[in-house]
Order: structure tokens, then C-alpha cells, then sequence
């Protein structure tokens, strides 16, 4: 031990005034301090304060290379005339020469990456993110994305130096290691990584977040997963295994081979038995691999329920979620006016049913097909209860664990009477698929009662058992997750927690989002209020976007900035929660929505004047990705419609786009019809 302790204040002094070793700390930590500047002196105010460490990615990853280097270069050094001319007796310094090494560069290590977690939590504390689980998630996300990876770094350096010594492939051994198992890989080879789902065996060569732009999510927090930690150890291990077995030439006697095997059989023992866990317990919402999986289903799976499978109506939900490793949900709906012994209900096609049972508690049988649920009553009955019970399995549209859960009112996470289901393709922009609303605006009876995880945020109010029930037009929503709660004046504001305080900044928003509100119901002789709780989020995957239910509105933008600068996108995202987030109206066609919104949200910011550091640009010409996918005869009908609409005059703009939405919602015209439309109403104001 005392060999072992002099080799320990060694290399203790040795590394400390390498200029190399702590050069790359000091540049790692400058390289901080530059991104806290740099974010500081920002033209205007962001509220990505979840991607900030996720960022500096591309610097730890030329870190890891570095420190790589310099092991290689000091261990090579020691051992320039190859270390199978070993002397006997060297064995045992070898080997506590190498674990002593370790020992100080991981308590370096440590040393460094702890003072940069520490910088980072002042920089969010003087940020003014008030202290929350996002301070500790962000301190695991660091170390499991920056730490570990500077072992790993040392691992394959010592085993590079023993393998190859000075000989110039050792350097290209190296850079071939540091970007097939680094978190380079990710960076280097996107588009193939992006198509590797994490249960993939591929993906033990995945130890870092795909993208550093999209490590964290408002609600779910940061990509980092127990199994993403045992993919890095399992790599620690495996190269020091090999440098093992490296060592076993500079052995003389069968007691030191036995030593060095039996380290080995113990490292590669642990792989062994972690090896399952490795490709388990990933965060589907990071997953893009299963998101491209979700798009091909969805292009698929077209079908929609039949009219004679509809004809019931459903007057209330009793709705328990039990909320462990595995999240189960037990629902009964309450039927009425049954016309049909065939009852069909859209269901996420994401979720195992196990069993449908009556009133009476018969067992039904049932067929799945995609989206939909087709039930075989037994009764004949008019009236019954139905009792659906399902497994709730995480996937990358509807995130659901222990920790977090994401169940918007729009999407059929109950069973739900609609012939459509949750979610379709997105054909505009192609960005995949976007929430299709499924839910009645005709109120209905909720009562639901969680077990498990707390707290969770719901738009009915508790009741005494300890629930939540009420009636609710528009569906039920369900979230877990990193928010926070803050009441401010009259309404409830849900938000992420790693978002700055907003009070000051929803003064501003909420004067914006009032306003359009009322524009929107006088011009549409509407009666939708604005809801006393608003839940805002900023997802990267379903931005731009909104649902509002009974007393709940949930936001989603897909801006980083802070609430006050946002202000011009109000109009565009919160008119889909108003005008299209039903499931009763009539299918329509997405690009006739889509320069409908448009319209819309341009006559709005004329009329109530929203200021903001972006403004509002009216182009008056389709610009839209989409439309250059349309035959040339179409391009130029919407070019003719784009011009015809905008030589209107103001006042009627207006009544061409309450007409227009009137007949959108009785049935859905082609862009001819729509075009006829146009002129039928320029000739009726002439």
C-alpha cells in the first residue's frame, strides 16, 4: 500500500503541473464561462435555460479527446520500448501505477466537473430560476454526460499506449475510438443514429443525447436514463478489461495471470450482467427512431370508424390511473342511446388493452384495429357502463412514466367516441404527425382518482375523496412532470420549472391572449372564455399548437424566447384551440386550414396591433412549404385565391373568413369550391 500511495502523490503533482491535463480543464471551464456570457449578452431574453448544458456537448466532446491524448502520450512515454521487455517484478508497479492513475484522474475529475456544476447552478440561481428538481436533474445530466466519458477517455488512452506504444497507429486507434464510442458519434453520424431506437443494439454505441439541441424537453426533463450511465460504465469496463489482458505480457508467474484474469472475468462479469438493462428504460420523447416508426404507422393506417359504429352517445368518464414503474389505467364510460350491438371507440393505439367488461362485469370480446376498439355487446340494452382496463406504455407521441406524464385533452388516451384518430400526418410542412382533436365540446361528467405519483395537474377541480371530478367540454388532460404552479391575479399558471419566474411577463402575454380570445368569439359569435388555468410549454415536436377545454388551455409554443416577446405568435397558435379543437367537426383538408390560420392571424394583428421585437409580417403570396407540392393548375388557383383575399378590404376580410369557416364545418370543399366561394362573395359586397 505504501508503493501504491507514493505512485498516488506522483502522479498527483505530475498531472497538476502538466499543462496539458490541467489546460484541458481550464479550457473546459473557459469555454463555460463563455457560453454564461455569451447567453447573458443575448439580443433578447430565452427561456431555454434546459438546453444550456446540452450545448456545450461539442466541447466536452473535443475535452474527451484531449485528456484521451494526453494519457496515451504520458503512459507511451514510460513504456517507449514496449511493455512486453518488461523486467520481472514490473508487473505489480504496472498495475498500481494504472490504478493510481485512475484514482487521481478521477478525483480531478470530479474536482473540476463539480466547480462547473456549481457555475452552472449560480448561473441558473442568478438567472432567476427558483430551486426545483431542474437543478438536480441538470447536476445528473452533467455528471453522466461529462464526467463519465472523461473516465472512459482514460480508459482508452491507457489501453492505446499499452497496444501500440509510439508506434503513429496508436493516434489513429485513437480517433477512430473517440468517434465510434465518444459522444461524437452522435455528432458525426446524426442521420444514421437518429433511425436507432434505444432498445436497438446499436445503441450501446449511443452514450451521448443525439442532439445538443434537443437534450431536454419542458415536461420530461433531460435525456439522460439509467440505462444511457450503464452504457458508458459498460464501455469503462470493457477497456480496462483490455488493458488486462494487455498486461498479461508483461507477467512472469501464474499467480500474477491469475490476478489479472480474475480482474478481467470480474469486469466483464458486470457487463454481463448489465447488459440487459442497457437498451431498457429509455425516454420515448427522445426517441426519433420510434417517431419515424409512429409517421410510417400513421401513413399506414388510414382508416376511420363507420357511422353505425358511433351510435350511442357518452354522458361520463370514471377514469383511475395507477401510477408505478408500469402506469395502468382502469376506465369506465357511461353509454346512452345505444343504436348499435357493435360499438366502436378510438383508443391510442400505444396502449395494451387487457380487458373490457359491462355493467354487469361480463367480459367482452373486442377487436383492436390501429386506433380503434371494436366492442361485442351482450346486452341489448340502450343504457350501459363499460369498463375498459389498459397498460399505458410509454411512446414517443404520449410520454408516460413514474416521472412524468403527458395526456392532453384532444388525444383519445381514454377511450373516446370519434371516428377519427388521435393523431394524422402532417402534410404541410412535413414534419411528421401533429394532434388531430377527438373529443366532444358537449360537457361531460369526469371524475378521476390517481394513485401513485404526485403532484399531478388536471382540469377539474378536487373533490372530498381526494379526486378530481366535473363536467368539462373538450376532454380531460393530465400532466406530470418538471412544472411549477404560480397563481397570478385571477388565473392559475402552470409552467416549466426550468423557466425564470413569469409574473412580470405574463402581464403582458395575458393582455395579448385576452384580447385575441375576445376577437375571436365576437368575430365567430363564439362562447369560449379563456380558461381560469393555462399550462405553458415550449415542445420542440408539437409546437405552435393549442387545446382548451372547459378550464383548462394548454400552450404550446415552439419559441424559446421569454413571454413578452412571444406575443406575436398568440394569434397563430391559440386559434386552433378556439376554432379546431373539436373532434365533431367534418373532416377538412389541412392545407385549406392552414392558409385559413393564416389569414386569420394576419387580420387579427391589424385589428388589435401587437407589439412585439418581431413583428408580424403579412406576405400576401403563398410562401408555405406545402403549396410547391400541389399540381402547377392549383399552385396557381391559391395563388389567385392568396391575391383575391388580400384585395379585400379590411372589414371584408372579416366576413369572407367567418363565411369560409362556415362552410369549412358543414363540409369540406376542394380549393376550386373554395375559390368559387371568393368570387360568389366579391360579387355579393361590390
Amino acid at each position: 500500500m505504501l508503493l501504491f500511495k507514493n505512485l498516488l502523490l506522483f502522479y498527483l503533482k505530475q498531472m497538476v503541473k502538466s499543462l496539458h491535463y490541467i489546460g484541458t480543464f481550464l479550457f473546459m471551464a473557459v469555454m463555460l464561462i463563455v457560453r454564461f456570457i455569451i447567453k447573458i449578452n443575448e439580443p433578447f431574453e430565452y427561456m431555454n435555460y434546459g438546453d444550456f448544458v446540452g450545448e456545450m456537448m461539442i466541447i466536452i466532446q473535443a475535452v474527451i479527446l484531449l485528456i484521451i491524448v494526453y494519457f496515451y502520450k504520458s503512459f507511451s512515454d514510460e513504456f517507449r520500448f514496449g511493455a512486453a521487455k518488461l523486467m520481472s517484478g514490473f508487473f505489480r508497479v504496472t498495475l498500481f501505477k494504472i490504478a493510481s492513475l485512475f484514482v487521481v484522474h478521477s478525483l480531478l475529475a470530479a474536482l473540476f466537473v463539480g466547480m462547473q456544476i456549481g457555475l452552472v447552478m449560480m448561473y441558473f440561481h442568478f438567472s432567476g430560476i427558483p430551486l426545483s428538481s431542474f437543478y438536480s436533474q441538470t447536476a445528473l445530466f452533467i455528471i453522466v454526460y461529462w464526467y463519465l466519458p472523461l473516465l472512459l477517455a482514460f480508459a482508452i488512452g491507457i489501453f492505446t499506449a499499452l497496444l501500440f506504444g509510439k508506434n503513429k497507429l496508436g493516434l489513429v486507434f485513437m480517433i477512430l475510438c473517440w468517434i465510434a464510442i465518444g459522444p461524437a458519434n452522435t455528432t458525426f453520424f446524426y442521420q444514421y443514429f437518429q433511425y436507432i431506437s434505444y432498445s436497438d443494439l446499436e445503441s450501446l454505441f449511443y452514450i451521448g443525447p443525439l442532439s445538443s439541441e434537443n437534450a431536454f424537453n419542458d415536461l420530461i426533463g433531460y435525456n439522460v436514463t439509467y440505462a444511457a450511465l450503464l452504457k458508458i460504465v459498460f464501455w469503462i469496463l470493457l477497456f480496462l478489461g483490455l488493458v488486462l489482458i494487455v498486461l498479461l505480457r508483461t507477467t512472469r508467474t501464474p499467480k500474477e495471470k491469475g490476478i489479472l484474469i480474475s480482474l478481467f472475468l470480474f469486469f466483464i462479469g458486470v457487463n454481463v450482467f448489465f447488459f440487459p438493462q442497457l437498451f431498457t428504460n429509455g425516454k420515448a420523447a427522445f426517441d426519433f427512431a420510434s417517431r419515424e416508426v409512429e409517421v410510417l404507422y400513421y401513413k399506414e393506417n388510414t382508416a376511420t370508424l363507420l357511422p353505425a359504429q358511433l351510435q350511442y352517445e357518452v354522458v361520463g368518464y370514471e377514469i383511475e390511473l395507477v401510477i408505478s414503474d408500469i402506469v395502468k389505467a382502469e376506465t369506465t364510460m357511461n353509454f346512452t342511446d345505444i343504436e348499435t350491438q357493435t360499438i366502436g371507440v378510438a383508443l391510442f393505439h400505444g396502449f395494451k388493452v387487457e380487458s373490457i367488461t359491462d355493467q354487469q362485469g361480463k367480459k367482452l370480446s373486442f377487436t383492436e384495429q390501429g386506433d380503434f376498439i371494436l366492442i361485442q355487446r351482450v346486452s341489448e340494452e340502450p343504457s350501459d357502463k363499460l369498463t375498459f382496463s389498459y397498460t399505458m406504455k410509454e411512446t414517443t407521441l404520449l410520454p408516460v412514466s413514474k416521472d412524468y406524464l403527458f395526456l392532453p385533452n384532444s388525444v383519445s388516451w381514454i377511450p373516446a367516441k370519434s371516428a377519427h384518430p388521435s393523431f394524422q400526418v402532417e402534410t404541410i410542412l412535413n414534419e411528421g404527425v401533429k394532434i388531430s382533436a377527438n373529443q366532444s365540446d358537449e360537457a361531460i361528467l369526469y371524475t378521476l382518482s390517481v394513485k401513485g405519483k404526485h403532484p399531478i395537474y388536471t382540469n377539474l377541480p378536487p373533490n372530498e375523496e381526494g379526486g378530481y371530478s366535473g363536467e368539462s367540454a373538450g376532454g380531460l388532460t393530465v400532466l406530470s412532470g418538471m412544472l411549477k404552479e404560480q397563481r397570478i391575479g385571477e388565473r392559475t399558471v402552470l409552467y416549466p420549472n426550468s423557466w425564470q419566474d413569469i409574473s412580470e411577463e405574463w402581464v403582458v402575454f395575458e393582455e395579448v391572449l385576452t384580447d385575441v380570445n375576445m376577437t375571436l368569439n365576437e368575430m365567430f359569435q363564439l362562447d369560449k372564455p379563456l380558461p381560469d388555468q393555462i399550462v405553458l410549454m415550449s415542445f420542440k415536436r408539437d409546437a405552435y399548437t393549442s387545446f382548451q377545454n372547459t378550464h383548462q388551455l394548454l400552450y404550446i409554443s415552439g419559441s424559446e424566447m421569454n413571454l413578452s416577446s412571444q406575443t406575436n405568435e398568440i394569434p397563430s397558435i391559440y386559434i386552433d384551440a378556439v376554432l379546431w379543437n373539436s373532434g365533431d367537426r367534418a373532416p377538412i383538408d389541412d392545407e385549406q386550414i392552414f392558409v385559413f390560420n393564416e389569414f386569420l392571424t394576419g387580420y387579427i394583428h391589424q385589428e388589435i396591433k401587437i407589439e412585439s421585437p418581431y413583428p408580424y409580417i403579412i406576405n400576401g403570396t403563398p410562401l408555405y412549404l406545402g403549396y410547391e407540392r400541389n399540381d402547377r393548375e392549383t399552385q396557381e388557383l391559391i395563388q389567385r385565391f392568396y391575391q383575391g383575399f388580400y384585395d379585400l378590404e379590411k372589414e371584408n376580410q372579416k366576413e369572407f373568413l367567418v363565411l369560409w369557416y362556415k362552410k369549412m364545418n358543414q363540409a369540406a370543399g376542394s380549393w376550386q369550391e373554395t375559390e368559387q366561394l371568393l368570387q360568389e362573395f366579391k360579387e355579393s359586397v361590390k
